[in-house]
């Protein structure tokens, strides 16, 4: 409990300098932004240039997406609590990616209770924290194994919820685990590391928690704990 209060102290600072450094970065790609418009304006700019102009556009809009990410990790909205069938919300989310080009020869195993569990949960915010999971999961099994995600009530009068997706990928590093929800902390190669920092701080806001666990033989497991009633 101590380490969770020491980490969620430290990652509200990180939010606050966040916040502050992603507005101050956000103005000079305003002005790269309306500078490269007036030199498209040229009709005399060989191919070359315009390759290089387009290039620019590019970086800019994936810098811009980087600090979206930044912010709404760093400020997030407060949930928006509403009665929601989750396992509805897990399928929306699974047919979603089930249907995404990058994962179409991927497989996503699903078990649920077969009655229908209800929680008041933001709905656009719990979705986003699943799509992250499981993409993660997709990511990290390779397409070789099955991803599961599961769904079930959890304590002796069912008072809360657990949500956990299984992969069957590498592993997370033990150095890397210990600040696994901390912003720009990944072990990918073009990763951010701020879908996980970002879902870490959802789940807060929903007064749940989320943790990492060794699967076996090889993989991970992200448990979300959500109480039935917020």
């Amino acid at each position: 409990l101590e380490d969770k209060f020491r980490m969620q102290d430290r990652l509200a600072s990180i939010g606050e300098l966040a916040a502050s450094i992603a507005h101050e970065i956000r103005n000079p790609l305003a002005a790269i932004s309306g500078a490269i418009q007036l030199l498209e304006k040229d009709e005399s700019a060989s191919p070359e240039d315009k390759k290089l102009q387009n290039i620019v556009h590019r970086e800019i809009e994936r810098l811009n997406a980087l600090i979206s990410d930044f912010l709404n990790y760093a400020r997030p909205p407060s949930p928006n609590l509403t009665k929601t069938n989750l396992q509805e919300l897990c399928n929306d989310v699974v047919f979603m990616l089930e249907k995404d080009e990058r994962f179409l020869n991927n497989n996503i195993e699903t078990a649920f209770d077969t009655k229908a569990t209800f929680a008041h949960v933001d709905k656009e915010q719990m979705q986003q924290v699943l799509w992250n999971l499981l993409m993660n999961a997709l990511e990290a099994s390779q397409g070789q194994e099955k991803v599961k995600l599961t769904l079930e009530t959890n304590g002796t009068e069912k008072s809360s919820i657990l949500i956990k997706v299984f992969d069957s990928g590498p592993g997370v590093s033990k150095d890397i685990r210990e600040r696994i929800f901390e912003p720009f902390v990944t072990d990918k190669v073009n990763g951010t590391g701020l879908g996980l920092a970002m879902a870490h701080r959802a789940v807060l806001a929903h007064r749940g928690s989320i943790e990492i666990l060794d699967n076996q033989p090889s993989g991970s497991i992200f448990v979300i704990s959500l109480p039935l009633s917020a």
